[in-house]
């Protein structure tokens, strides 16, 4: 990953954390930092399926959330919960019948799409946004939107 050798670079300790080790380790963080596929009008971001979860359990533990994008990654649009996302997507998919593969065993499931898998973290749980051109509040998003388009 091009950031954690740039931040390691300047002397600044990184850890890279798997997702099912991201609450276990919390305890040992002082701040999470994440970057986005896209920032929305309301300073929420769309982001790797999980990014929600991870702000989440940030918030829990009392954490600092940042993200980390540029400002060509502001978007006009204005989702209002993780279904509002103009794709779809097949991340839950209920089955009956026999128990398969779906559970990760070799050749299962929706592995790739789920790989591929955004959700929407709203701004309520970001503490700020780092960007290129400065450390915006959520709430600043619309204002850098208006600049940017208009």
């Amino acid at each position: 990953n091009g950031m954690v050798k740039r931040l390691r670079g300047t002397g600044i300790p990184v850890a890279v954390i798997r997702p099912e080790a991201v609450a276990y380790s919390l305890g040992e963080v002082t701040t999470v930092m994440v970057g986005a596929e896209g920032v929305v009008e309301n300073g929420g971001v769309i982001s790797r399926l999980g990014t929600y979860q991870l702000a989440m359990l940030a918030r829990s533990a009392g954490k600092p959330f940042y993200v980390v994008a540029e400002s060509h990654k502001f978007v006009r649009l204005y989702p209002l919960g993780q279904y509002d996302l103009p794709i779809k997507q097949t991340v839950v998919d209920f089955k009956d019948g026999e128990v398969g593969e779906e559970m990760g065993e070799k050749g299962g499931g929706n592995q790739g799409e789920e790989q591929d898998a955004v959700d929407y973290t709203p701004p309520e749980l970001i503490t700020a946004l780092v960007t290129e051109v400065g450390v915006h509040t959520p709430s600043a998003v619309s204002e850098e939107l208006i600049k940017i388009w208009y």
